[in-house]
């Protein structure tokens, strides 16, 4: 069997048929090549532990105990490291006033932990 046209393909009909090729080509190759890695939770240089009841109006109320050394703990991380904050004895809020996060380091909270500022 043969196909018959009853006209000859005209050049513009050709380079439209090449040019829809090349789109469908290049669309199969435009993949994301990257490799992507989950996130990793950066080493913990300081571990501080909670001394406020979280939720509880006088310590919500009270004058920022926690912002002196939370902001120790991370002046003294280097840059890729973290300071978790952590519930204990049912203690489970830290109260800060103003802190700066240095370049690189991170605050982690544990499942639970409120941090008011």
């Amino acid at each position: 069997m043969q196909l018959s046209f009853p006209h000859r393909p005209t050049k513009l009909f050709a380079i439209s048929v090449a040019a829809f090729n090349m789109l469908l080509s290049g669309a199969a190759l435009a993949q994301d090549s990257r490799q992507v890695r989950e996130p990793q939770a950066p080493a913990v240089c300081a571990v501080l532990s909670a001394q406020l009841d979280s939720g509880k109006p006088d310590s919500v109320t009270a004058k920022a105990p926690d912002t002196t050394r939370l902001q120790a703990a991370i002046d003294a991380c280097k840059p890729g490291q973290a300071v978790r904050l952590s519930s204990r004895n049912g203690k489970a809020a830290f109260l800060a006033g103003s802190l700066q996060l240095r370049n690189g380091v991170a605050l982690m909270l544990d499942a639970g932990v409120t941090l008011y500022a």
